[in-house]
């Protein structure tokens, strides 16, 4: 019988196979049967680029909501500009959020042409361009009060390097707000393989609630705040209404279809 280590709880395992994904019988996780040896998550560019820009504009009121989640359980400022960096930040949609807030605002963004629009959007953000588990340098290590990381720990080929990142980014008792797709949500466990976070060419590893929280843990977080979520973000009028009771029905049950997970720099 074939046996492998999981890549997210390292445990030796016979995995079942769900499409071209390991499942981990020991976590519950999902990762590649072969992952790709470079970040599969290509750069937008082009008219990709301005795609992203857009459909992350229609979903301002969603990083609107991410930015209060995190600023819900950010430590005191002592009186200085607090500092946030927001890793794989687009086209600076919620760095020009919080920038308006009163934050220093910085970002860690793969795209060149992403990048340059968040740059354009919050003149005088520093904004790393390059793979966040590269040799790229992030704003401010050591300082950052608050790190977001929303829907990239899945992107990436080796999730405990970015949340060590993360970290070291963060001053001790700085939060992490970090979100990706729940893989022991309720479509997950119902399409299976047509499950559409399951996408080989983007989505590498894909983490259930706890092992997420144990992951975390291990990078030195201290965990506050742990949820399931669901919705797209670009819900108005009714259809938003129902996409809220339905995400809170499935939160009930850690069913939804992303982890959110807030987490203090110990």
């Amino acid at each position: 019988m074939l046996r492998v280590n999981c890549r997210l709880c390292g445990n030796a395992i016979a995995p079942r196979r769900v499409g071209a994904y390991h499942g981990c019988p020991a976590c519950g996780g999902l990762f590649l049967a072969e992952p790709p040896a470079t970040p599969a998550n290509a750069p937008f560019s082009g008219e990709a680029a301005v795609r992203c820009e857009a459909a992350d504009l229609a979903r301002a009121a969603y990083f609107r909501g991410r930015l209060d989640e995190a600023l819900r359980h950010a430590p005191a400022a002592g009186g200085i500009a607090p500092r946030l960096v927001d890793v794989g930040c687009g086209a600076g949609i919620l760095l020009a959020e919080a920038a308006a807030r009163g934050w220093r605002v910085a970002g860690v963004e793969l795209s060149p042409e992403l990048a340059a629009m968040a740059r354009a959007r919050v003149p005088g953000a520093e904004i790393a361009t390059g793979d966040a588990t590269g040799p790229v340098v992030w704003p401010w290590p050591g300082e950052a009060d608050i790190v977001i990381a929303l829907d990239v720990l899945e992107h990436v080929t080796d999730p405990a390097l970015l949340l060590a990142r993360c970290r070291a980014a963060l001053r001790t008792g700085g939060i992490l707000l970090l979100q990706t797709p729940n893989a022991r949500s309720l479509r997950a466990r119902w399409q299976r393989e047509r499950w559409p976070m399951l996408d080989p060419a983007q989505h590498l590893a894909l983490y259930p609630p706890r092992e997420l929280r144990r992951a975390l843990q291990a990078a030195g977080f201290v965990v506050v705040a742990c949820r399931t979520v669901s919705g797209t973000g670009c819900e108005t009028g009714p259809a938003r209404l129902v996409a809220a009771l339905r995400g809170a029905a499935l939160a009930a049950g850690g069913l939804g279809n992303a982890v959110l997970v807030a987490a203090r720099a110990a």
